[in-house]
């Protein structure tokens, strides 16, 4: 009686394989048949709405997705400050940026709205010595600083495309000024600090 139990249930098991071999090929055909549709419904693509890659010791070195002023990529350095940026704004200007190693910016490089490019460089205390830009208008210029942000000379050529070149003191009162008018007239204006002025032509 025990020898027969054992072939019965001996014949059980040969069965259900018997039956699992017939179905699982044909289950997996029906799961890969899902799968390439979702696929193609898909275009086989992988959304996500932000991506981080962590360097060995657990700290976010790079980071795809939301920024304050829009979307784009983050670098930082291995204390986690943020030390490269590019994004494009809300508006869709695109803009690149550089930081120290506190965070502090240093340099950047924004076109705003596809029509007026910046590119600025400042100190690390904060303070924008450099830029040079051109506006929507067509003007453009090139501004010297120093160190506490405060503009000593300025290079500029205005919409209608008249040049200007501006020399300030340490209070950036106006000192010199050397410009050509539309007619191409050169002018040419000194001040000094007692208030006296020399200009020509008179």
């Amino acid at each position: 009686m025990v020898r027969h139990s054992r072939i019965l249930g001996l014949e059980r098991r040969v069965r259900a394989l018997t039956v699992w071999a017939l179905v699982s090929p044909l289950l997996g055909a029906g799961l890969a048949v899902l799968w390439v549709r979702s696929s193609r419904a898909e275009d086989s693509g992988v959304v996500t709405s932000r991506v981080q890659i962590q360097d060995s010791h657990g700290v976010a070195r790079a980071e795809l997705g939301a920024t304050r002023a829009g979307f784009g990529l983050t670098l930082r350095g291995p204390d986690g400050k943020t030390r490269a940026l590019l994004e494009t704004e809300r508006d869709g200007s695109p803009r690149l940026a550089f930081a120290g190693a506190r965070g502090e910016q240093l340099a950047e490089l924004i076109a705003y709205l596809d029509k007026a490019p910046r590119l600025s460089l400042a100190s690390p205390s904060g303070e924008e010595f450099f830029h040079v830009s051109l506006n929507a208008d067509g003007a453009s210029e090139v501004s010297l600083g120093n160190g506490d942000g405060q503009e000593r000379a300025g290079l500029r050529t205005h919409g209608d495309g008249t040049p200007e070149l501006v020399l300030r003191d340490d209070e950036g009162v106006d000192r010199a000024e050397l410009s050509i008018g539309l007619g191409g007239a050169p002018s040419l204006v000194l001040e000094g600090p007692d208030g006296k002025r020399f200009q020509a032509p008179l």
